[in-house]
């Protein structure tokens, strides 16, 4: 999912749906993925997937990680502040994501 190409809002919510069901599996398996963007976001003949999860936690009863893993122009507020990342911070990025197939861009730039 890499290309920077608008979708349309039906395209984008069908991709969308299958993100958060991917997302909804990570979450029952105490999984916090860390890197979610659109060249971690696979298709699988029509299907779409998470993929890359080499920066993944396995999340624990009071899990925090304030180590700084992901892609920045992703990554929500509170993990840049190097504060700590949740299955929130996973949401984010797919709120982050969903803007960029529907607006082609992110919704800031980052400078450094």
């Amino acid at each position: 999912m890499a290309q920077k190409k608008q979708l349309s809002e039906a395209n984008a919510a069908e991709i969308l749906n299958q993100i958060l069901a991917a997302y909804k599996y990570l979450i029952t398996e105490g999984v916090i993925h860390r890197d979610i963007k659109p060249a971690n976001i696979l298709r699988v003949g029509n299907k779409w997937k998470i993929s890359d999860f080499g920066f993944a936690a396995k999340a624990r009863f009071g899990f925090k990680d304030r180590v700084n893993l992901g892609t920045p122009l992703y990554m929500a507020p509170e993990c840049l502040r190097r504060n700590y990342y949740s299955y929130k911070s996973d949401l984010f990025a797919i709120g982050i994501v969903l803007y960029e197939m529907i607006m082609g861009r992110v919704p800031h730039e980052a400078h450094n």
